[in-house]
């Protein structure tokens, strides 16, 4: 799933994952993960504390990212640390009435 979510991000932006993009990927599927083999006994009436919790063992008893990690290092090695692309904004003119921001 990782390795596929890292293809898309690829072809639809045409950059490399960087090293933290990649890991907000694994942190999003392992959360989606935790939630789905935790429904049938989630309780929404526990503590927030007490839910999190449970998420975040379950994550431990999976792994956690290191274990992901471990099956992806032929791709993090490759991976940049940071995105170096250049901020490409429009210019927008500030005369414009809807342009304004009222402070």
């Amino acid at each position: 799933m990782v390795r596929g979510d890292i293809d898309k991000f690829r072809s639809a932006s045409g950059y490399t994952a960087t090293l933290s993009d990649i890991r907000c990927i694994i942190h999003g599927h392992l959360i989606r993960l935790a939630i789905w083999f935790l429904r049938k006994q989630w309780n929404k009436d526990l503590s927030t504390e007490l839910r999190l919790n449970a998420v975040d063992q379950w994550i431990s008893a999976f792994g956690g990212l290191e274990r992901v990690e471990d099956f992806l290092d032929d791709v993090l090695s490759i991976s940049p640390a940071l995105q170096h692309m250049p901020a490409q904004e429009a210019q927008t003119p500030h005369q414009l009435e809807y342009a304004q921001v009222s402070f």
